[in-house]
């Protein structure tokens, strides 16, 4: 093992935020917010990728695409309970 080897830090996949459509869905709609947001109430890590980009892991892009469905579904529910 070479010197580079031994003090090399571990690789992890990430997602750049601009992948999650952060939208600004937020009461201020600000994307900014909604990434604080994201990070203050459900642990969602960011970090700066290999181009700079703020992203988040891979795990945390699915926490947050498992949040969003979850999101939606309840809204589908409401929207169908208030047609009828």
């Amino acid at each position: 093992m070479n010197k580079a080897d031994s003090t090399a830090i571990p690789f992890a996949p990430t997602v750049p935020i601009a992948d999650l459509y952060v939208t600004g869905h937020m009461p201020n709609g600000n994307a900014d917010s909604e990434v604080e947001h994201l990070q203050r109430v459900y642990g969602v890590r960011c970090v700066h990728d290999y181009a700079n980009r703020l992203a988040v892991t891979l795990a945390d892009a699915y926490k947050v695409r498992d949040l969003r469905m979850a999101a939606e579904q309840e809204l589908a529910e409401f929207d169908e309970g208030n047609i009828k």
